[in-house]
């Protein structure tokens, strides 16, 4: 086999990806900075709500503005100046309150002096141009229940209902209970008196539920995993619908659970022990208002994927899917991980803690458009509201699934001006570059299969010289102007369209020799491309005719990864004329004896290919590991004469 065949022939090697019927879109509303975290997001037709430790604030498509600031409460004229948002509940775990948006209105709550108990409940209008927060109702404040007059003493949750109602979780001088309120005549309904005062702290103090739900006619107190209550609305007749006890045949009792009440419906995460440390798995249920029990909805343990070494939290119903925060279960109660959406009876992480964000918000909302919005902060520590959403996806748009090192197909760090691969799909069409010249070799061409591939770094891009495209993988030589960069974004442009954006990362030097297939016997070190003065290759003689290396003779290995050569080549270049060297060169071991290579440099004719040369040693024989003192732990394999 001649040199130059050789070479074109190895530099040349297929692959393809699976493909996938929907990708995640996300992007980032307006007002990309947010003061903290958000606690809270509701979705309504006038924009997004969003509520933080510092302000509350409605996202529009172009825009945002700050309904409600924190600070010191300030009351002129009845309407409120400056406000503490009210954020935790008192009960002895810190929860979140829930944003409340009744129509045009958006209803919450303010603390009192204490801090410890909401004082007063607040109306901003979503729709104005200057909405200015006015009080409702209050501590001190008289309502009419059944035409008697009852202060309230003691303030906690507040819902919307239907009709503009609101449903309230209020203390007055007869006992706490549940109150459906006009919030204009202030008129009222008991729903449920809590005569018993059952929930209380450890302190003795009342305890509020942890959440208010309602469900049609039914409003449901959720108070912590033990008790779960439903009254309805109409008969005021009050059922429990959990108490402590398993919801489900031939489960364990729930430790951590969630409850959604979505579009009629009420779901609750259920995650169950599994043992160890966090170790759980998930099941979700549905609670069935005609025949009063809980029915299983979801096994995410049994589906077409397994979500073992997770848990939901929040699961929140978007149009036809649910979406729900993953956890990392094997971390504890830790922050999310990811987002997922379920279509069918499929769940998809669509976005994950990663490149692009470092932390996820625990609040999420379904939005409008089948889509969800989330919190996120990205990798320079700030906040922001985006939203997700899983759209079909274009049939000819390239995607990128890896970027790879040529040699070994494994996502590390490349080199500069060493040969790498891009794995995905629609990634043009079929093309080798033209051999030209005597001996031939690649033609240097910057376009190959109608695709182009660029390197984005910083501020600025770099083509890349391409010498394969198989439709479903690229190849190309990582162009040298990357060289005073650690990390950059590939990206590949077919007809036009663009793909989306991978990050790789590049260093100085990774030297990988090719390999032509995995060795037989240890499958994570490969047969390594050797090949004799004669360019036969060197290995086992079953295999396509390869031969073993002598002892005393000189060997040529074949690699990508040395860097940047001395002297350097322009990318349209290849060596020629004076001999292109390694700037760094390791020693090279065989079975453990270092050896001396005899040369070391960029292949003659060639960019982004290295070639060295080495005698084998006068006592080796047989099969015998080969490695660089840059890096032992890539160990390839020599087949040496007996």
């Amino acid at each position: 086999m001649r040199k130059a065949t050789f070479i074109l022939l190895f530099l040349s090697l297929l692959s393809t990806v699976a493909a996938a019927q929907n990708v995640s879109e996300v992007r980032q509303l307006a007002c990309p900075t947010l003061t903290d975290e958000p606690l809270a997001i509701e979705a309504t037709k006038f924009g997004t709500v969003v509520l933080t430790a510092e302000n509350i604030l409605l996202f529009r498509e172009d825009s945002c503005r700050e309904l409600v600031s924190s600070g010191d409460s300030s009351v002129e004229g009845g309407k409120l100046v400056k406000t503490v948002v009210s954020v935790f509940g008192p009960s002895s775990d810190i929860v979140m309150s829930e944003l409340s948006v009744q129509g045009e209105f958006l209803y919450f709550t303010t603390f009192g002096e204490s801090g410890n108990w909401p004082d007063k409940v607040w109306k901003v209008g979503l729709a104005g141009v200057n909405p200015v927060p006015t009080e409702v109702f209050g501590l001190g404040s008289v309502i009419s229940v059944d035409s008697e007059k009852v202060q309230i003493t003691g303030l906690f949750e507040i819902t919307p209902a239907p009709e503009g109602a609101l449903v309230a979780y209020l203390v007055t001088p007869d006992g706490q209970g549940i109150y459906l309120i006009n919030p204009k005549t202030l008129t009222a309904k008991l729903v449920f008196a809590d005569t018993e005062k059952q929930v209380r702290l450890n302190n003795n103090q009342l305890a509020q539920p942890r959440r208010l739900y309602v469900v049609g006619e039914y409003v449901i107190f959720f108070y912590s995993r033990d008790k779960i209550l439903s009254a309805n609305l109409e008969t005021n007749t009050v059922s429990t619908i959990h108490s402590g006890t398993r919801i489900l045949k031939d489960t364990t009792l729930p430790i951590y659970m969630r409850l959604s009440a979505e579009k009629g419906n009420i779901y609750l995460l259920y995650p169950i022990w599994g043992g160890g440390d966090y170790s759980f798995t998930s099941e979700i249920v549905k609670w069935d208002f005609q025949t009063n029990i809980w029915k299983l909805y979801y096994n995410l343990d049994r589906g077409r994927q397994s979500w073992v070494s997770h848990k939901f939290d929040f699961i929140r119903e978007v149009e036809v899917s649910m979406m729900g925060l993953v956890k990392n279960a094997t971390k504890g109660f830790d922050r999310p991980t990811s987002f997922a959406l379920m279509q069918g009876d499929f769940w998809q992480e669509v976005t994950t803690v990663g490149d692009q964000f470092q932390n996820f918000s625990y609040a999420f909302a379904p939005g409008n458009q089948n889509n969800g919005y989330f919190g996120a902060q990205d990798q320079s520590g700030n906040w922001g509201l985006y939203s997700v959403r899983l759209v079909p996806e274009n049939p000819n748009q390239p995607k990128i699934e890896k970027v790879v090192n040529a040699a070994n197909g494994k996502e590390e760090p490349v080199a500069y001006q060493s040969i790498f691969s891009i794995y995905g799909k629609k990634l043009g069409f079929y093309q080798v570059a033209a051999a030209v010249g005597e001996p031939p070799r690649h033609e240097a061409t910057f376009e190959l299969g109608g695709a182009n591939v660029k390197f984005l770094c910083g501020d600025l891009e770099f083509p890349a010289r391409l010498i394969f495209n198989g439709e479903n993988q690229v190849n190309g030589i990582v162009p040298l102007a990357t060289e005073n960069y650690q990390t950059c974004d590939v990206q590949v442009i077919v007809n036009g369209l663009s793909s989306n954006k991978m990050s790789v990362q590049l260093t100085d030097q990774n030297i990988t020799l090719f390999e032509w297939f995995p060795h037989l016997n240890d499958p994570t070190k490969g047969e390594g491309i050797f090949t004799n003065s004669f360019y036969q290759l060197v290995g086992p003689e079953s295999n396509n005719g390869a031969v073993r290396a002598k002892r005393g003779e000189t060997v040529i290995g074949w690699s990508t990864g040395a860097g940047v050569t001395d002297p350097w080549l322009d990318d349209s270049q290849d060596a020629s004329g004076v001999t292109h060297q390694w700037r760094e060169t390791p020693i090279a071991y065989i079975g453990g004896v270092p050896v001396n290579l005899e040369y070391a440099v960029r292949a003659p004719g060639y960019n982004g290919l290295d070639q060295f040369g080495f005698k084998i040693p006068l006592g080796a024989y047989g099969l015998t590991p080969f490695w660089f003192s840059s890096d032992s732990t890539k160990i390839w394999w020599l087949y040496i004469e007996d």
